[in-house]
């Protein structure tokens, strides 16, 4: 994976309104973070994480396969898809060179 592929990624998660919505009634706030999460579990497909899925809350899993040779614990990273509700995710428009 190079720069420019990581960087072109990067712009299209950031173009996903996913900010968070305080008074909402449902998980996750938004359809914007599923959106996001949909986004994510194509991407893990596509570099051969075969049992990523999304649940119905937005939640996103995957296991990465162990190459170490040996048993070895396995890692959770935990990230969040939400934007914080005090500044508006809408029309985001990233600028690079």
């Amino acid at each position: 994976m190079n720069n420019n592929s990581l960087l072109n990624r990067f712009c299209a998660y950031v173009k996903i309104d996913t900010q968070a919505d305080e008074n909402s009634k449902t998980y996750p706030s938004t359809k914007g973070q599923l959106e996001l999460g949909k986004m994510l579990v194509k991407e893990l497909h596509e570099i051969g994480i075969k049992d990523a899925y999304q649940t119905e809350y937005g939640l996103v899993f995957g296991t990465i396969p162990n190459n170490a040779g040996r048993s070895i614990p396995t890692i959770a990273w935990v990230a969040h898809m939400d934007t914080s509700p005090e500044t508006s995710g809408k029309n985001v428009a990233p600028h690079y060179s």
